[in-house]
């Protein structure tokens, strides 16, 4: 959204994340976004260079492939007409109107909420501030966004569940690996800063009340041991297996710890 007014000279190119907005253990589909980012820096004559972080890579094949085909022409690169070539590529005819779908409804949850980072370090961060006695902090996640997100996460999933059988045999496993096992973890993301909120607001309703207490407590934890064993047991693709177990993803992205949350629920418990 800034440019600068003058070059001043200087010849300037292109630098851009392949996992850009914050993402740093699946793929944010940004297909039309990165169209219309490298398009605006070249009509401004931006061209002296293009450098593409690949981030770990093979999370983020689709915009890596966005960022080469825009640097080979970006005049002639159509984001609609990728999206159909590259799922038909890979998954087939048959199935690629719903992987379309699946990728531009994990998108548009993305641009609702935030990217999988943030959405962990919101959890963690509400998290810390009730393990330290903090529970009247206010929460900067907006919960209409959060539930937004949430039905449009649980929409791609399903969305890519329903192709599945459209996908051919020998597409399978790579399918699973960046199309349904990505949707599935955002969503557990999504699941557990959904109810990290739900249990801190109850914290703040001045409600005392066991029974429900412990609904929101239970709630919140299963929906981390949830997201935790998801990424630990990781897609079914065996080649990749470890990729992305809780004690390898990036020092600033891991879910919140089991003990921590077990711990907050034993303060707070009424």
């Amino acid at each position: 959204s800034e440019w600068p007014e003058d070059k001043k000279g200087y010849d300037f190119g292109i630098y851009i994340h392949a996992g850009i907005w914050l993402n740093h253990v699946i793929q944010d589909p940004l297909v039309h976004q990165i169209s219309s980012a490298i398009k605006e820096a070249v009509s401004r004559k931006m061209t002296n260079n293009i450098f593409v972080n690949g981030q770990d890579f093979k999370h983020f094949i689709l915009n890596l492939e966005v960022c080469a085909r825009l640097a080979w022409d970006p005049e002639r690169f159509d984001p609609d007409a990728f999206y159909t070539e590259w799922t038909n590529r890979y998954f087939g005819e048959k199935a690629s109107p719903l992987v379309v779908n699946s990728l531009k409804l994990l998108n548009e949850a993305h641009t609702t909420l935030a990217g999988y980072k943030d959405i962990t370090a919101s959890s963690v961060n509400i998290l810390n501030n009730l393990e330290k006695g903090n529970a009247n902090l206010k929460l900067s996640d907006d919960r209409k966004n959060v539930l937004k997100a949430l039905g449009l996460a649980e929409a791609s999933l399903q969305t890519a569940i329903t192709a599945i059988s459209l996908v051919p045999d020998e597409s399978q496993l790579v399918y699973d690996d960046q199309i349904v096992f990505p949707a599935t973890i955002y969503l557990d993301n999504v699941r557990l800063l959904k109810q990290v909120v739900l249990y801190t607001e109850f914290l703040q309703s001045g409600i005392h009340n066991n029974e429900i207490y412990e609904y929101y407590a239970t709630a919140m934890k299963d929906a981390l041991v949830k997201m935790r064993n998801t990424l630990d047991s990781g897609g079914k693709w065996k080649k990749w297996q470890g990729w992305t177990k809780c004690e390898n993803l990036r020092v600033f992205t891991p879910p919140p710890q089991i003990d921590q949350v077990d711990n907050i629920i034993k303060q707070y418990y009424q």
